[in-house]
């Protein structure tokens, strides 16, 4: 979504900046692109209607707006069929999200007042320091401390266009996501990626100080974002051996069994059970899922044994456990990296 973003706001920039409205085509394009890779790229809807308006106030290009119109609605149009034929799931999700608001989003814009100030240092932080908490809280109080004072001493009228733009971005996608009532996980911040970058460069460029402090300024904060991202880096942190450990749970599942049919399950806060169902499938288990086959026997895999929550997969509200009915534990295997595996059977009288 980054890429895709970048490249659709840059885009309506250069029709409200300039004028140049073959690029409402591109923007359309990389919108629909946006949206196809989370739906919280809607996001950029205000910022891209807000300029592109003002610049049709200007001057009425209805052959490119309609154009880009079309050319948007066509790239979105597989969804449309895919709910034709599906029941239409998306519709219905995209209508339980903004209609259930008691768990996903508020309407009152003044709500998401407490939780920006949170949400611009966790970008800073996320996105500029490596996830390191001292610089991020440094940029996030820095920038717009210095932009503050850019606008109180250039004055608004002389406020550089480039700014407002890149603010109303922001200002849109703090508000968003102040609204959003789940948790907000690194990845959703796709849309916002480059606007970080862009004040901080904008501050640290048009601060006005004599030319040694500011290079002082800016050599210190460029250092003060490498170190920790050098520190840190991915590349820093040793592979979690997704694959190897993974397959050593499918095996000792298909020790177990015993060749007789089992029914799987998966407690985790992060992951999915396609990758364990993968393997399974490979060395011919005879896995069912509990819509083909309910079986006497269901294995739970726990991978929140380290959360607070500890791993309780009796009377968990998972649906593959709550669909194999009363149940007890049978056996339980430990791996050293924190997995739980469980072998669950059917229990009638619940004792």
């Amino acid at each position: 979504m980054p890429f895709f973003a970048l490249i659709t706001m840059y885009a309506v920039w250069k029709v409200w900046r300039w004028g140049y409205w073959r690029w409402l085509l591109v923007a359309a394009l990389a919108f629909a692109f946006v949206l196809n890779s989370h739906y919280l790229g809607l996001l950029l809807l205000p910022p891209i209607l807000i300029f592109v308006l003002l610049r049709f106030r200007q001057e009425r290009n209805w052959r490119y707006l309609l154009f880009s119109l079309f050319l948007f609605l066509l790239l979105m149009s597989p969804l449309l069929f895919f709910d034709l034929r599906h029941g239409w799931t998306n519709y219905i999700a995209m209508k339980t999200f903004f209609t259930d608001r008691q768990t996903t989003v508020n309407v009152k814009f003044y709500k998401s007042l407490p939780y920006i100030w949170p949400i611009w240092k966790d970008i800073n932080t996320s996105l500029l320091a490596a996830g390191q908490k001292l610089p991020g809280t440094v940029i996030s109080i820095f920038t717009p401390l210095a932009l503050l004072y850019l606008i109180l001493k250039l004055r608004l009228r002389l406020l550089n266009p480039d700014l407002l733009f890149v603010s109303v971005w922001t200002v849109s996608g703090l508000v968003g996501l102040g609204l959003y009532k789940q948790h907000i996980y690194i990845h959703y911040y796709g849309f916002l990626f480059p606007v970080p970058f862009f004040l901080l460069g904008y501050a640290l460029y048009f601060f006005p100080v004599n030319k040694i402090l500011k290079n002082f300024l800016a050599i210190f904060s460029f250092l003060m974002l490498l170190v920790p991202s050098l520190l840190h880096h991915p590349f820093t942190i040793g592979p979690n051996d997704q694959l190897h450990r993974s397959s050593l749970v499918a095996d000792t599942i298909i020790r177990e069994v015993g060749g007789r049919p089992f029914n799987l399950a998966l407690i985790s806060r992060y992951n999915y059970d396609a990758s364990y169902r993968y393997l399974l499938s490979l060395k011919s288990a005879p896995y069912y899922t509990v819509h083909e086959k309910l079986t006497d026997q269901l294995f739970v895999i726990c991978e929140s044994a380290a959360e607070p929550e500890g791993c309780q997969p009796i009377g968990h509200p998972l649906w593959e456990i709550a669909s194999f009915g009363w149940a007890k534990i049978d056996s339980q295997w430990d791996f050293s990296w924190g997995v739980k595996l469980y072998r669950l059977v059917n229990n009638p009288s619940g004792q």
